[in-house]
């Protein structure tokens, strides 16, 4: 369930001390806009590669992976977990 990837991606940003916010299709309704979507959209702030290695290796160990191998120079990669996916900015 899609619910349940964003809790799980939200915890591990959390203790990866990861700062994050939802975008996208569900964060419409906190402007009263309502639409239906089958992703997740966040967006995170992280400053070097070590730190993006860290998270990235945080997703894997709860068995959310990338096909991509994201860098810091790039803003967008894609992972896929058992109950669905993210797009990461």
């Amino acid at each position: 369930m899609i619910s349940d990837l964003l809790q799980t991606i939200l915890k591990i940003a959390a203790d990866c001390k990861v700062p994050i916010v939802l975008i996208g299709g569900l964060a419409l309704p906190a402007y009263s806009v309502a639409r239906t979507t089958l992703d997740i959209d966040i967006c995170i702030y992280i400053m070097s590669q070590e730190e993006l290695n860290r998270f990235i290796e945080a997703l894997n160990q709860n068995e959310i992976s990338t096909v991509q191998k994201p860098k810091i120079i790039h803003n967008l990669f894609t992972v896929f977990g058992k109950l669905g996916e993210a797009e990461i900015w």
